[in-house]
């Protein structure tokens, strides 16, 4: 878990600090504040994979360290995401962060591999390691050239 937000959930907070000029200070004020709440609604919201970790504990851990690290991760995940929604809304061409641009693709490139792991990675139980990752990185890739190029035809 703690690769994945590595992986995806700093680039995201990047991202947000990047595209706006609130996302600092949003990262520092309210991402703690958000965090909360978040946790605390998390296991209502999704119960079903809880559930399903309880279970079903990945293998070397057991069944409450398995939850608290689901309930961890998942948590700084959507907080990090939520911060991102709310530079992107904060966003004005008028005042805008340090440097949008980047921002914006490294936002798409993060969320278009985070798709992309999650559909390979439900499918990896019955392929090869070394194919689901190979065919994360490839539909990943394909996403965000599609996305980014989707986003410069229309907003230029």
């Amino acid at each position: 878990m703690s690769a994945a937000l590595l992986i995806f959930g700093l680039p995201v907070i990047l991202a947000a600090v990047l595209i706006s000029p609130t996302g600092l200070h949003d990262v520092i004020h309210g991402l703690p504040l958000c965090g909360i709440v978040i946790g605390l609604l998390l296991p209502f919201a999704a119960w079903p994979v809880f559930l399903s970790t309880f279970v079903l504990p990945p293998p070397g851990s057991g069944r409450i360290e398995a939850l608290i690290k689901l309930w961890a991760g998942g948590t700084i995940m959507a907080t990090a995401v939520i911060n991102l929604l709310s530079a992107v809304f904060d966003y004005a061409p008028k005042r805008p962060g340090p440097d949008p641009t980047a921002g914006f693709l490294l936002a798409g490139f993060v969320l278009s591999m985070f798709i992309s792991s999650g559909f390979w990675g439900a499918l990896a139980p019955i392929l090869s390691r070394e194919f689901a990752i190979r065919g994360a990185l490839v539909t990943g890739a394909l996403l965000f050239v599609t996305v980014a190029a989707l986003g410069l035809m229309l907003f230029g």
